[in-house]
């Protein structure tokens, strides 16, 4: 696999793991929030329809009390008049008070009048058989003595739950003594729990045992052991919640259940699914970004050392050198090419010497290939190793004894041993002008990467093929670590502009989105002053990101662009911004505060130099003098500076960041009133060329 397409691969895995992380992570936090706030939701719909049943058991307590402390009700129990009941308890009067049941009982618990009354078909009906529980004296309904109070609750019957109110019957001044109790009831019908819990609810009630639904009964057990509700989803669009109302005796007697739709779980999953589309899209941004850095930043250096060598390769000119240009690692790993081309060349011109005296002194040969620190073998032309000096036997761990008179491919059997055969055999004229690698197993069976040369030559006893063998195992570890520090440092330092840029950009964003909910004009000037200069600052970065040297920048082109924007911010036609200055590099400790002093000024003079639409100029300049004094100076011919104005002492933000900034430059400023308004700071300088202008 290509270094290119590996890198494509591990980023890629890299970033699929990050976005899954964040999958689960807003799946367990965000879900989670929207759930409680879903929760909380049904809590509080429960809650009023309770109180909106509590409101309206109320409400027929009050009436009860107006029936109960009358003197003709007062009286009634006492004397039975009949006139009471055709003037009063007629079906008008349940229909009225919305009722289905009237009792009034006299202190000796015998029931004086008793009716129960259908609203819907408008007649009255018998009462409900065990109804008789709510008359016995031992009922917390009514009232045998001399107590005051009243009480209300829920009573479940054969017909249905009934809410109730009962009150003492006293005369209409509120003195006994008491004659008895009158109660008032209400079944809870669909359509009572309709009126009392609001329309369009989805509001039912069920009668706590055995008899009520599935879903009711799986909640029963918790209700009743003193849950205040319980609340589960019924599917991915409604949500149902169960509370539970005790009776007159305190005992569990109806369970409300209120459906919801799903509104704030849909927004949630809506918002999550939008936040991990976005954070996709992102992460296929990131990868492109980085592919590109990638091959911008190492591949292509790689590929044009790569090209160098392949032309030394066939022009078999040793000579020749790979140029030593870019980055620190770089120069690094193409010194220690052309370094080993050096010894490649020096060593091609010692075997030609070594050719050349060969005839006259053998043993001049010999001492020179035993002492070399490079593996010499020589082949005859069948391919039998003929000589092995001592650097070889170190190399490779077979000592000359071993493998003289034997062929070649029996020492080595692998791709080395079979072009060295070939190069003996075939007396190849291409095998003496390059440069192989191979890996070489030695005797011990471990392997070692070598480099080797074929040398094809000839004397009175016939033709050989000799080749220079080096270990280059230290070598290829230093390239591996060269080609991994540069990588790393490229993406590293490539990656922290990108990034700081990115993040000051979103700020900026994030006070532009947020000006638009400030309807404050000092407040909204605020805004766009703050992002003005976060702007400055991400100019900075974007500049360092955008040139290959990641620690100046041309400073010229940055006003030109700060400048640009800034423009566009104010949008005053009648107002023209001109920059003038040299082409300048300076690093990033003095563009940051630079920038900084620059939005500054020019947005004063934007703001209070030019007032009622009058036409004028700023003017931006950075030069240097013949000491290589750096002046930077922003003017305008507006209104002019206050004269009791002193801008070293003064409450506005703007110019108290300047003299501060100015004082991080350890520079110094001074203020020209003469013509318009003219600020000039001065500071050490880095680097001064030939001055340009441009206008925005």
């Amino acid at each position: 696999m290509r270094l290119q397409n590996k890198m494509i691969a591990i980023v890629g895995v890299i970033i699929l793991i990050t976005i899954l992380v964040w999958v689960f992570v807003a799946q367990a936090l965000f879900m989670d929030n929207y759930g409680q706030l879903e929760r909380n939701d049904v809590r509080d719909a429960l809650d009023a329809t309770r109180y909106s049943l509590e409101r309206s058991v109320a409400e027929m307590n009050e009436t009860a009390r107006d029936y109960a402390a009358w003197n003709d009700t007062y009286s009634f129990v006492v004397d039975n008049n009949t006139n009471y009941i055709t003037d009063n308890l007629v079906g008008t009067t349940f229909e009225n008070l919305h009722l289905n049941i009237l009792l009034i009982e006299n202190t000796d618990g015998k029931i004086v009048f008793a009716k129960g009354y259908d609203l819907v078909n408008r007649s009255f009906v018998a009462l409900p058989n065990d109804l008789d529980r709510l008359t016995s004296t031992s009922s917390p309904l009514f009232f045998h003595n001399e107590s005051a109070g009243t009480s209300t609750g829920v009573f479940y019957t054969a017909n249905g739950p009934l809410i109730v109110a009962s009150q003492p019957i006293m005369t209409s001044a509120g003195t006994g003594p008491i004659h008895g109790t009158l109660m008032f009831g209400r079944y809870l019908t669909p359509n009572v729990m309709e009126a009392i819990a609001g329309p369009n609810k989805d509001v039912s009630t069920y009668s706590f045992g055995a008899q009520s639904p599935d879903d009711v009964q799986r909640v029963q057990p918790a209700l009743a052991g003193g849950a205040a509700s319980v609340i589960e989803p019924v599917n991915a669009t409604n949500v149902v919640g169960f509370a539970l109302l005790r009776d007159i005796y305190g005992n569990p007697s109806l369970v409300i259940k209120e459906v919801l739709p799903r509104t704030l779980y849909q927004a949630g999953l809506t918002s999550t699914n939008t936040f991990l589309g976005l954070l996709v899209i992102s992460g296929v941004i990131s990868l492109t970004c980085m592919v590109w850095s990638l091959r911008r930043s190492v591949l292509a250096p790689l590929l044009r050392i790569n090209t160098s060598l392949a032309r030394i390769r066939t022009s078999d000119d040793l000579s020749k050198r790979v140029p030593e240009r870019g980055d620190v690692e770089l120069v690094w790993l193409a010194h220690a090419i052309n370094a080993t081309l050096a010894s490649l060349e020096s060593s091609h011109a010692e075997r030609d010497a070594a050719d050349d005296a060969l005839s006259s002194s053998e043993q001049r040969f010999r001492t020179v290939v035993e002492s070399a620190a490079d593996a010499f073998v020589t082949l005859d032309h069948a391919g039998v190793i003929t000589y092995w000096n001592a650097a070889a036997e170190r190399m490779f761990g077979y000592n000359p004894s071993e493998v003289q008179g034997k062929p070649i491919t029996a020492i080595f059997s692998d791709e080395f041993g079979k072009a060295y055969l070939a190069a003996a055999t075939l007396r190849s004229a291409t095998a003496s002008s390059v440069e192989q690698e191979y890996s070489v197993k030695r005797k011990d069976g471990t392997l070692v990467p070598i480099e080797s040369r074929f040398s094809v030559w000839e004397t009175r006893d016939g033709e050989f093929v000799s080749t220079i063998i080096r270990d280059i195992t230290e070598r290829k570890r230093a390239e591996e670590q060269i080609r991994t520090s540069l990588r790393e440092k490229e993406l590293l330092l490539s990656e922290i502009h990108h990034r700081v840029k990115n993040n000051l950009q979103i700020v900026s964003s994030l006070l532009s989105l947020q000006s638009n909910y400030v309807t404050d004009a000092d407040a909204l000037a605020l805004f766009r002053e703050s992002q003005q200069r976060v702007k400055s600052m991400a100019l900075i970065h974007e500049k360092l990101y955008e040139s290959g040297d990641f620690a100046h920048i041309d400073f010229s082109d940055y006003l030109a662009a700060l400048s640009s924007y800034l423009v566009s911010s104010y949008r005053l036609p009648s107002v023209r911004l001109v920059t003038e200055g040299c082409t300048t590099s300076v690093d990033i400790t003095t563009a940051i505060p630079c920038g900084l002093i620059v939005n500054e000024l020019v947005t004063n003079a934007f703001e209070h130099a030019f007032p009622d639409g009058r036409e004028g100029t700023i003017t931006v300049s950075l030069c240097a003098d013949e000491v290589g004094t750096h002046v930077l100076s922003v003017s305008d011919d507006g209104v002019g500076f206050p004269e009791d104005l002193d801008f070293r002492n003064t409450k506005s933000l703007g110019l108290q960041l300047v003299t501060g900034l100015v004082n991080q430059l350890d520079s110094t400023i001074t203020l020209d009133r003469t013509k318009g308004t003219t600020f000039i700071i001065t500071f050490k300088p880095v680097v001064a060329h030939a001055p340009s202008t441009r206008h925005s």
